[in-house]
């Protein structure tokens, strides 16, 4: 893997001052308190930041056809929970937030979001990833504009056009960063922001600029978590609704005693 930025961390102190550090030095470099750094958190540091849709699984990979059939059937059958007036767009952030393989990488703007997704699947025993990304720069190389697209704004063609049925080419080259038009919930607590790939080669492979790794080594999780815990982020807050409430009642709630009910 390339970055413009590897650092490698034993003690969540160092860590945070060096994150802390990058992101000061991104807002100083673009000259807006408004530039802030896209943050994405792995369980493994073996993962790459490649989106579900073009990443290999197993020995198999999706191809284009399956793309189509995932937005037509995630359209035709989820047609009556589908909020009314959603263009293509809307509806690939729908699907992205719900599970559904697309080509978008989730970040977020809240480095405690981004923590949390790293530590909410990983083993104890193994090491954490924490990517930043400056999306003025990336965009300012694949694009020609130091700025985050707004899709609808800022592209002259639907999510329609470009993937599905491939009526329009991409303007940009790999990958650009995006925000979302955050009409759930759980994209607005999530802070979300996206990559938006049209190549199956992983950011971190094509000398993206503006891409910092910072590596959190295990023995600095228990730090890590009360970090996270002090920020308010839970299963609940990220994702407001009943799973997500569900969800951490399922960590909070372990059972404690040796008897058994009839005991």
């Amino acid at each position: 893997m390339k970055a413009i930025n590897a650092q490698f961390f034993t003690r969540w102190r160092d860590f945070e001052e060096a994150v802390a550090g990058e992101a000061a030095a991104l807002e100083e470099r673009w000259g807006s308190a408004r530039a802030v750094p896209f943050f994405r958190g792995h369980a493994s540091t073996d993962f790459d930041l490649r989106p579900s849709l073009l990443r290999p699984h197993g020995d198999r990979w999706f191809t284009p056809e399956d793309e189509q059939s995932f937005f037509y059937e995630f359209v035709s059958r989820g047609g009556s929970v589908i909020p009314a007036g959603f263009d293509s767009w809307d509806i690939l952030f729908l699907m992205r937030h719900h599970g559904v393989p697309t080509r978008l990488l989730d970040w977020s703007e809240s480095l405690a979001a981004a923590i949390f997704f790293a530590l909410e699947s990983a083993d104890p025993a193994r090491d954490l990833d924490l990517w930043l990304l400056d999306p003025y720069a990336l965009n300012e190389q694949t694009f020609g504009a130091a700025d985050v697209l707004d899709v609808k704004v800022d592209l002259p063609h639907s999510y329609f056009d470009y993937f599905v049925e491939t009526k329009a080419a991409p303007e940009w080259k790999h990958v650009v960063a995006i925000y979302p038009k955050r009409t759930s919930k759980r994209l607005s607590r999530q802070l979300a922001t996206f990559t938006l790939h049209t190549t199956a080669r992983a950011l971190d492979e094509i000398d993206a600029p503006g891409l910092s790794r910072f590596t959190l080594t295990a023995e600095a999780r228990p730090d890590a978590d009360r970090y996270v815990q002090l920020a308010g982020i839970n299963d609940y807050s990220l994702y407001p609704d009943l799973d997500g409430l569900a969800r951490l009642l399922n960590r909070r709630i372990q059972p404690q005693s040796r008897r058994g009910w009839d005991d």
